[in-house]
């Protein structure tokens, strides 16, 4: 249908404005918004810092129409946290539906080093913990392309691959979530690259319906650290997690990970 061809095209165009950096030091937002899939967008904004040290530790963007769409999109590297939301409602005047399209993202990426008082193996775990909420019911699905929100989490040992995590939320609803990926280390001192993104996206609505998406209050990070382990300094000169030490960190978040839900699958690398 002409409908998903246009929601194709846009995701092309959409592609080729955002930058895989995911090996390299920065934090970018983005927002954008299409209501009626005509290539031509209601709103379009982005923000981007990969200046070292950071001049500042948050970026974001937002815009609004009232009655049509909002969004919001943050990224906070000293907290740190990436926090998103966004709403686009379509018109009326369409038969059966229209491409409405809406995308909102956060992404940040930091090395930072650690120092361990023994050269012997340790293993280092990344939380990130993923809460808000959707509402898709008005979306029309696209082949190819799905609706709703992502989450990503990636961790790179001295600037190689390894371990990540894609996770998916297309249900309309509340979502409650932690990503937890773990690298074994060793010697006395050494990097990691932490990647997260966090991302809302309708591709195409039926007519007169509202789709939303809150992540404004989410996608915070935990590094837990063993025992003679400490975060001794990031490229970013902004991360300022508190590392939890492990046994206290393993009691305090192995309740969190009973609940979890969400459509998970590896992320390539």
């Amino acid at each position: 249908m002409q409908t998903f061809s246009r929601a194709s095209a846009l995701f092309a165009l959409l592609s080729a404005l955002s930058l895989d950096a995911a090996a390299v030091t920065h934090m970018q937002v983005f927002g954008f918004v299409d209501s009626n899939g005509d290539y031509v967008p209601d709103s379009v904004k982005s923000d981007y810092e990969g200046t070292l040290p950071f001049p500042t530790p948050t970026i974001q963007v937002s815009d609004a129409k009232p009655g049509s769409f909002s969004y919001y999109a943050q990224a906070d590297i000293a907290t740190p946290a990436l926090r998103i939301s966004g709403s686009l409602t379509s018109g009326s005047d369409i038969a059966n539906f229209e491409t409405g399209v809406i995308k909102v993202y956060s992404e940040m990426t930091d090395t930072i080093t650690l120092t361990s008082i023994s050269p012997d193996p340790y293993d280092v775990t990344v939380l990130m913990q993923v809460d808000g909420t959707l509402d898709v019911a008005g979306a029309v699905d696209v082949p190819g392309l799905y609706n709703g929100g992502a989450a990503w989490l990636e961790l790179q040992p001295n600037g190689g691959l390894g371990p990540s995590e894609f996770r998916s939320y297309r249900t309309s609803g509340a979502v409650s979530d932690v990503i937890s990926e773990t690298v074994q280390l060793s010697g006395n001192t050494q990097t990691l690259g932490i990647f997260t993104k966090i991302l809302f996206q309708v591709w195409s609505m039926q007519a007169g319906t509202t789709v939303s998406g809150d992540f404004a209050h989410t996608a915070k990070l935990t590094l837990i650290l063993p025992e003679g382990v400490t975060l001794n300094s990031s490229e970013s000169g902004n991360f300022d997690t508190a590392p939890v030490p492990l046994p206290a960190g393993v009691l305090l978040f192995a309740p969190a990970t009973l609940g979890l839900f969400g459509a998970a699958r590896r992320r390539a690398v």
